[in-house]
């Protein structure tokens, strides 16, 4: 017979001989790479890549591999780039040469605002203008400056919840969902009554 896997072979005739040929297809390299502030996973179908853990799988040329995105918890797909393209959380990608598909998560949490007495919150960034918008999304965990301001005759009280403190607070990194609560006072007023002599 004959033997060896290079595709070509010596026969020797001096007998009948039988030669079989095997044939294989060949497979190259899909990799998915995960990044940006949020995080998530991605999987394959057919299955091979659970990225997270398993991120490049060979796949025959000619097979066609659906890619599914799943962000996780406080964050969301922003989309595809790569050998794959768009926003859709599935993507398909033909495999014919070896390819990366970058897979986009981005964190996003909700600042909220609460007001106890009369008075309202302004936030350095756009989105809060509490009194009337008094909670935001925002993405990527960016750092807001809260503002109280408190209605004609009243005090400002002071922060608590997320923010503390009894001028503006502290930044307020919106990794997480955050609620500020801005305590707003009416002034007091003593009054004293004086009978006999002396002073008080």
């Amino acid at each position: 017979g004959c033997s060896g896997s290079t595709p070509s072979v010596s026969v020797r005739m001096d007998a009948d001989r039988v030669c079989t040929a095997t044939f294989a297809r060949s497979t190259v390299a899909l990799s998915v790479v995960v990044t940006g502030s949020g995080r998530g996973a991605v999987t394959s179908t057919p299955a091979g890549i659970n990225c997270g853990a398993v991120c490049e799988q060979p796949f025959e040329v000619g097979t066609s591999v659906r890619l599914r995105a799943a962000a996780s918890p406080g964050a969301v797909f922003s989309g595809w780039s790569g050998a794959c393209t768009g926003a859709n959380v599935d993507t398909t990608v033909a495999i014919t040469a070896a390819a990366s598909c970058t897979a986009t998560f981005t964190l996003r949490a909700t600042l909220t605002v609460s007001i106890n007495g009369s008075g309202t919150v302004t936030s350095d960034a756009a989105g809060i203008n509490c009194g009337n918008d008094c909670n935001q999304t925002y993405n990527d965990a960016p750092t807001i400056m809260l503002r109280a301001n408190p209605a004609t005759g009243c005090l400002f009280g002071g922060w608590s919840g997320a923010c503390s403190g009894v001028a503006n607070p502290p930044p307020v990194v919106v990794d997480t969902a955050k609620t500020c609560v801005a305590t707003f006072l009416l002034p007091s007023t003593l009054r004293i009554t004086r009978t006999g002599s002396g002073t008080v």
